[in-house]
């Protein structure tokens, strides 16, 4: 059916919904919450903000379900608690702050349209940056991954693959952890988290993380298999033709 007035609306002030996820987020709400009920005086002192303000940011996050109200006291939801206080194992914050940075790049679009594409902004290029960004990624993949993996078929015999663009390695984690003689390469520029995550993995005999261009390192041979996931859309369509 063609889309009527009210969706129109609905569509055009949907960002509301999300800045106030992201800006929750950004403040540390559900952190500041944790396990147990609190005041919004006490949420306000735990994430130095004003009062007020997080008093209407509080009931907010509520009408949206995110939170729950008892008694004058704010509560984490079970999906709270488990995707967005920041000491869960299965917490999103850091994708959560990416979206957040993403925000700017979509506000810009009229701008990118008219004079094109502006490049990788500075910021994108420091470590911090970097290493927060391949923690997003794995947020964003690590229930994604086992699932996506069962689907793959491969061959019996195969013994090596190549993650290209593989970022902190979620899906070669998941991918050697299916198949226990699969030996796998992980390549992208960052690769300090997927160290990391492949040693709490306890797979760094089977997988080796190694940094570089897409474009411009050595890739090795005699791969099996070759996994490209979540990166064709950073590219254009004649980089993506070299690529593959």
């Amino acid at each position: 059916m063609p889309m009527t007035y009210r969706e129109l609306l609905r569509l055009a002030n949907a960002f509301s919904e999300s800045q106030t996820l992201l800006a929750a987020n950004d403040l540390d709400i559900f952190t500041a919450i944790g396990s147990a009920g609190r005041t919004a005086d006490t949420v306000a002192r735990r994430c130095k903000a004003d009062p007020e303000g997080m008093f209407l940011l509080l009931n907010a996050l509520v009408g949206l379900e995110l939170l729950t109200l008892r008694k004058g006291r704010y509560y984490n939801t079970p999906l709270g608690r488990r995707h967005l206080d920041r000491r869960s194992p299965e917490a999103i914050s850091n994708l959560l702050w990416l979206l957040g940075h993403h925000w700017q790049d979509w506000t810009d679009i009229p701008k990118a349209i008219r004079h094109g594409r502006p490049g990788w902004a500075p910021l994108t290029k420091t470590p911090e940056f970097r290493r927060r960004f391949s923690l997003a990624m794995h947020e964003r993949s690590f229930i994604l991954a086992e699932p996506t993996v069962a689907t793959l078929r491969l061959s019996p015999k195969a013994r090596r693959f190549l993650d290209l663009g593989g970022g902190p390695g979620s899906y070669a984690i998941a991918l050697a952890k299916r198949y226990p003689r699969l030996e796998g390469v992980v390549l992208d520029q960052t690769v300090t988290v997927t160290r990391e995550l492949i040693r709490t993995h306890h797979l760094q005999h089977r997988l080796i993380a190694r940094q570089g261009s897409l474009f411009t390192a050595d890739l090795g041979s005699d791969y099996d298999a070759v996994l490209v996931s979540n990166v064709i859309h950073a590219f254009n369509e004649k980089e993506n033709r070299t690529l593959l």
